[in-house]
């Protein structure tokens, strides 16, 4: 259950962000790929290992980061790294069907933990690559 209070703060962040597209020219709407999704994903899982919240935050849009700051982010951490364990790979990347829009696109990472075998990170980016959302479901693999 601990292990979703961060997505559940994180998904805050959306509604926060709104439909901010009048500032945003043309190359604000690139596609984010499956690639830079994993790459920011992985920097995301490997400072939550080393507890830096400096490290997590670099691809977080300043919404998240006023939701998800330094303390939230110590507190996730020390709830939840005894259950996850330190994080250890990303077996994929992949769109979440159904959550693309024009603002925002969303990817589900699906990681290995010490102590859980599949997790998903559901990771929301904005045009501008920025992460304006984060999701953790821990699973258990048969």
């Amino acid at each position: 259950a601990m292990l979703a209070v961060l997505g559940a703060l994180m998904a805050v962040t959306l509604s926060a962000c709104g439909n901010d597209t009048e500032n945003e020219g043309p190359a604000a709407t690139a596609p984010t790929s499956a690639a830079q999704v994993q790459a920011i994903a992985d920097n995301l899982l490997t400072a939550y290992n080393m507890g830096s919240y400096e490290a997590f935050s670099r691809d977080l849009s300043l919404p998240a980061k006023l939701i998800v700051d330094e303390k939230a982010f110590s507190e996730f951490r020390y709830e939840n790294l005894p259950v996850t364990g330190p994080y250890l790979a990303i077996t994929s990347v992949e769109a979440n069907p159904g959550r693309q829009d024009a603002v925002h696109a969303s990817y589900l990472v699906h990681a290995r933990f010490q102590h859980q075998n599949a997790a998903v990170l559901v990771v929301t980016v904005s045009p501008s690559g920025e992460v304006d959302g984060l999701e953790l479901y821990p699973k258990s693999e048969r």
